[in-house]
């Protein structure tokens, strides 16, 4: 032992040596391992009925931990899923998740309407222009004269 360990020991004090602190410091620095944070899982809303149909269906507890066990779940998760349940918000996140994906023809239909919208401003913004020019009595700067060119 170590002049610094001997000390420590002598006095029974718990605290950390100079000599130790150095060693678990070194060992932090030099640590070659890689942490990597991982993102929860996302559980999609027919993914959590499911597994809440399954569990309202077991009649022991045994069967229950089977499938929490199984699926790698924990209870205070499903608690929190029966209670978004029973307020309704599974059912709402289902429509908007079935909202978010629209099919071909909605997004057809949707671009349409939005070309059209755009159509009638840039012609509100053309008619717009062609009073501003009569009032100034500018000619047409639509129009390019066959003689300029």
């Amino acid at each position: 032992m170590t002049q610094h360990q001997t000390q420590a020991v002598e006095t029974g004090s718990k605290a950390t040596t100079a000599t130790e602190t150095r060693v678990t410091d070194q060992a932090r620095m030099t640590d070659p391992e890689v942490r990597i944070h991982r993102p929860k899982p996302h559980r999609s809303i027919a993914y959590k009925r499911r597994i809440l149909q399954a569990l309202d269906a077991c009649t022991q507890g045994s069967e229950r931990g089977a499938i929490l066990r199984r699926e790698g779940l924990y209870s205070s998760r499903i608690t929190a899923w029966k209670k978004a349940r029973s307020e309704g918000k599974l059912e709402v996140a289902a429509k908007r998740t079935a909202s978010a994906n629209p099919s071909p023809l909605q997004k057809l239909t949707q671009e349409n309407h939005q070309l059209k919208k755009k159509l009638a401003q840039a012609e509100a913004i053309i008619d717009i222009q062609k009073k501003v020019s009569a009032l100034f009595g500018m000619e047409n700067p639509f129009h390019l004269n066959p003689e300029q060119s």
